[in-house]
């Protein structure tokens, strides 16, 4: 049986991605790709660069909690990257 791709990290992503106001469309096709691949650069660069365009909500409250859920997409993928390049460092010293 293959080994899935997805891992704690990219769960993280999947779970808050639904809370974020990106476009019904896109969220749909990053959502597929996650379960499929799991996280991968070309994807985490896409969710990042696109988080600053993210229309700030009016209400205080739901502007905290969007910040919030922002930090759990941005960490996780942080995490993730370094994992990756411990992974690559390892894999090259043999």
């Amino acid at each position: 049986m293959a080994k899935s791709r997805v891992d704690q990290y990219s769960i993280r992503v999947m779970k808050a991605l639904p809370y974020l106001p990106f476009p019904e469309e896109e969220k749909k096709a990053w959502l597929e790709e996650l379960e499929r691949e799991g996280l991968s650069e070309y994807l985490a660069q896409q969710i990042t660069e696109k988080i600053p365009d993210l229309e700030k909500p009016e209400d205080e409250s739901e502007a905290r909690r969007m910040q919030g859920t922002i930090l759990k997409v941005t960490q996780a993928v942080r995490q993730w990257r370094l994992n990756e390049g411990l992974k690559n460092t390892r894999n090259s010293r043999r």
